[in-house]
């Protein structure tokens, strides 16, 4: 079997495993919680995510991560930005996998002025050590049309590996410089 039959055969199953889990008690465990939100979130029915996400009242940082990754990744941006604004509102401290979504759906919506604060935040909460949040940064800037702070912000990295490569390579593609990022 490949994983997107298993993902599927998975999905097809997604309200019975919810059920069997609410049967068992067994919702209150935040593993068991997290990972409801994140089956439902891959089967690409992330509202179903946010009414199990809505209906908890306490929720760890990683409960929050799924569902603005979530949110993100569903192509879902304004959802996403707009939780990770209550999870501030109620004093949970972003990381570097809150980061990384947020400037996604900031790439998203190419909203440059909200994708900087991010930035910014990042880079004063001491978040900026991680390649995926690195990444995000130079997507953001090159998705918002600002393909030279994307250059320059890459030329700044202490490591350089392939992933930040191909991230601007694609954004200077993205900006109509063929030319130059085959240059790159």
């Amino acid at each position: 079997m490949n994983r997107k039959h298993d993902l599927k055969c998975l999905c097809a199953h997604a309200s019975h495993i919810h059920s069997f889990v609410l049967r068992k008690g067994i919702d209150k465990d935040p593993y068991i919680f997290t990972s409801l939100l994140s089956l439902y979130i891959h089967c690409d029915d992330p509202l179903s995510a946010e009414l199990l996400f809505r209906g908890r009242k306490t929720k760890g940082l990683i409960a929050w991560n799924a569902m603005i990754s979530g949110f993100s990744h569903n192509r879902m941006p304004y959802e996403a930005l707009s939780l990770l604004e209550q999870m501030v509102s109620e004093e949970i401290k972003p990381d570097e996998t809150t980061i990384a979504s947020a400037l996604s759906s900031c790439s998203q919506l190419s909203t440059l002025r909200l994708g900087k604060e991010i930035h910014f935040f990042a880079l004063k909460g001491g978040l900026m050590g991680d390649n995926y949040v690195s990444c995000a940064i130079i997507d953001m800037y090159a998705k918002c049309g600002v393909i030279h702070l994307s250059k320059r912000f890459f030329d700044q990295l202490k490591e350089i590996d392939t992933a930040s490569w191909t991230v601007l390579i694609s954004g200077y593609g993205v900006n109509g410089n063929g030319k130059m990022s085959v240059q790159l």
